[in-house]
């Protein structure tokens, strides 16, 4: 392969430090070349290096310095691929977007999903927003849905939520050979919802809305989603099918 043709990759800090070497160089031929005094003199090249550009470099590698730590932060966030930080599990249209683009595989792992089932599988809808997850399944797109025991729920979800997801999932199991539902037995306690090379995760909290809840999205293969997605898979394993 021609040396023309590779890709490298060089550190931010290393690409500003050597930008301010080559602009020392810069001034020091600049300041020689610009004066016909000694090199030592008196207002001579050193002399003006000194009294000009030194403190401003100071100032520059204080600043440096202090968003050293700031940039470290950025650096931990990039290497675990993280694209995304929401504040709540509620946003509709930023995962409405994802599943609209899915091309091979969508795992849903929750406590009820009947907000992921009203939001995106709404077959009385006339938004094509609401029916991405349809869409999807007509495409071929694998979906899996993983979820507790309906005797792990609340109340509430017990008697609304669980029979509201459960008509919309069975109608989609009986339309479609590419969604499948398994249950497994204890409490739900992380939230998942992986579209092909994105996956976003977050806890669940007793007594807490998902929706409420904080989420981050990142890439399938950073080692955090690699935690979730082993949680999946042992999960699914095991489960029971609908």
């Amino acid at each position: 392969m021609s040396i023309y043709t590779r890709k490298f990759q060089v550190p931010l800090p290393v690409a500003i430090f050597g930008c301010i070497l080559a602009l020392i160089a810069i001034f020091v031929v600049m300041a020689v070349n610009m004066t016909d005094k000694g090199l030592t003199a008196k207002e001579g090249p050193i002399w003006v290096f000194a009294a000009g550009l030194v403190p401003g470099l100071a100032v520059a590698l204080m600043q440096f310095l202090l968003s050293w730590a700031e940039f470290n932060q950025i650096s931990k966030f990039s290497a675990m691929k993280i694209k995304g930080v929401l504040n709540s599990r509620d946003g509709e249209e930023y995962y409405g977007k994802l599943l609209a683009n899915a091309q091979t595989h969508i795992d849903v792992l929750g406590v009820t999903a009947s907000r992921f089932a009203s939001d995106f599988a709404d077959e009385t809808s006339t938004r094509i927003e609401k029916k991405v997850l349809i869409a999807a399944l007509a495409r071929g797109v694998r979906v899996r849905i993983l979820l507790p025991e309906k005797c792990y729920l609340s109340q509430e979800d017990q008697s609304e939520k669980f029979p509201k997801a459960s008509r919309i999932f069975g109608a989609l199991r009986n339309k479609f050979n590419n969604i499948e539902i398994r249950y497994f037995d204890h409490k739900a306690i992380a939230s998942i919802v992986r579209v092909d090379d994105d996956i976003l995760v977050g806890p669940i909290f007793e007594n807490v809305e998902s929706r409420h809840t904080p989420a981050l999205h990142t890439s399938t293969g950073s080692s955090l989603a690699q935690s979730y997605l082993s949680h999946f898979d042992a999960e699914w394993s095991s489960a029971r099918s609908l």
